[in-house]
C-alpha cells in the first residue's frame, strides 16, 4: 500500500491489469457500488454505463482515432463535475496493459496537474500463461495445443522486468506501482477488491464479503479441451454458453493449474528466472520470494475432472445458441 496525503486535487489511479488477475471481480464490484464509493469521496469512472470498466476507451486510444479523444473528454468531464467532492479517481481497464503504453499516453497527458499512479498486478508466469490459453480457447474455440501456445519466449508480456521498464520509460514522472497477484493455490483466497482498495489507500472501504467477489472464473481443463474442438466461427455461441455455464455452476466448473504439463511449467519458470530475480531485486526487495509456492499442486490437478452435468449443460446451451 502507498501512503499519500489528502489534497484538494484528486489523485488519479490508473489500474491497467494485467489480464486474469481478478480485474473483472474488482471492476464489477466498483461498478455496482459506485454511488456508495462516490459518497466516500472515491470516483469510479466508466465511459459506458452498461460496462463495468473503461475497456472501450483503452481500445479506442490504442487505435489512435477520434473516438478515443471523445472518451477522454468524457472522463475529464466526470472528474470536473465531481469537483472537490472526491479525493481519489479510479480508472480501470486491463486493455491498457494488453495494448501497451501508447494506449494510456493521451489520458495521462490530459490528466497533467493531478498526482497520477499506475497500478499493475503481476501473476506467476506458469499460471498466467495457462490462464491466457484458457481465455483464448473459451473466446474463440479451436486454438491449438497448450504446449505451443505457452512455450517459453512466445508470450512476451511474461517478461515482467522488460514490461515494467517499458512503462516506466513511457511515463517517468508517473508513479508506477506493481503488485503480486495472490494465487488460490498458495493457500490464500484471491481478493482483488481488497487488494485494489488497499493499494489506493482506501482499505476503509473493503466490504466484509470482498473475497466472495470472484468473477470470470477459468473453466476446468476438461471443459477447455472440449471447447478446443469447436470451430472459431462458432466462437460467439461458445462464449455465451460458457458464460452461462460458469454463472450456473461457479467453482464446480472452475479450475486452475490443471492444464499446463508440470515439465512445461518448470521450463517457463526457468526461462524467466533471471528476469524474476531482477524484478524482485528492483521492485519487491521486501519479499523473500517473488511468487509464493503452491500449497498443493496435486489438488488442483486431481480436481480437473468435470461433472457430466456440466458438459451436458454446456452442450445443450451451445446447440440452442448456435441454432438461434
Amino acid at each position: 500500500m502507498i501512503e499519500v496525503e489528502r489534497d484538494a486535487v484528486p489523485r488519479i489511479w490508473l489500474h491497467i491489469g494485467m489480464l486474469k488477475t481478478g480485474t473483472t471481480a474488482m471492476q464489477q464490484w466498483c461498478a455496482e457500488h459506485e454511488d456508495e464509493l462516490r459518497r466516500q469521496r472515491l470516483l469510479y469512472v466508466r465511459v459506458r454505463k452498461h460496462l463495468p470498466a473503461c475497456g472501450p476507451m483503452a481500445d479506442a486510444l490504442a487505435r489512435r482515432g477520434p473516438e478515443g479523444e471523445k472518451l477522454v473528454a468524457k472522463v475529464l468531464g466526470q472528474i470536473d463535475e465531481a469537483g472537490d467532492g472526491v479525493d481519489d479517481v479510479l480508472i480501470s481497464s486491463e486493455a491498457f496493459s494488453h495494448h501497451g503504453p501508447h494506449s494510456l499516453a493521451p489520458l495521462v497527458e490530459a490528466l497533467r496537474g493531478h498526482e497520477i499512479f499506475i497500478l499493475i498486478w503481476l501473476r506467476r508466469q506458469d499460471r498466467f500463461a495457462e490462464a491466457l490459453y484458457k481465455q483464448a480457447v473459451k473466446w474463440s474455440g479451436r486454438t491449438g495445443n497448450i504446449e505451443e501456445f505457452t512455450r517459453p519466449g512466445r508470450l512476451r508480456q511474461l517478461d515482467y522486468t522488460a514490461f515494467l521498464q517499458a512503462w516506466r520509460k513511457a511515463f517517468p514522472d508517473v508513479g508506477l506501482i506493481p503488485h503480486i497477484y495472490a494465487e488460490a493455490s498458495s493457500g490464500k483466497k484471491p481478493d482483488s477488491v481488497a487488494a485494489l482498495l488497499t493499494a489506493i489507500g482506501r482499505a476503509d472501504l473493503i466490504p466484509a464479503n470482498s473475497a466472495e467477489w470472484r468473477k470470470n472464473l477459468s473453466p476446468k481443463g476438461e471443459l477447455i479441451a472440449h471447447y478446443n474442438t469447436i470451430p472459431s466461427e462458432r466462437g460467439q455461441s461458445l462464449r455465451k454458453a460458457n458464460r452461462q455455464v460458469m454463472d450456473e455452476f461457479g467453482e464446480v466448473a472452475a479450475g486452475r493449474g490443471d492444464m499446463l504439463p508440470p515439465e512445461l511449467a518448470r521450463a517457463l519458470m526457468d526461462h524467466y528466472a533471471e528476469s524474476n530475480r531482477r524484478l524482485r531485486e528492483e521492485w519487491f526487495p521486501e519479499r523473500s520470494e517473488l511468487f509464493p509456492p503452491d500449497v498443493d499442486v496435486d489438488a488442483d490437478r486431481s480436481a480437473s475432472t468435470v461433472d457430466k452435468a456440466v458438459l451436458e449443460r454446456f452442450d445443450g446451451l451451445f446447440a440452442a445458441k448456435t441454432k438461434g
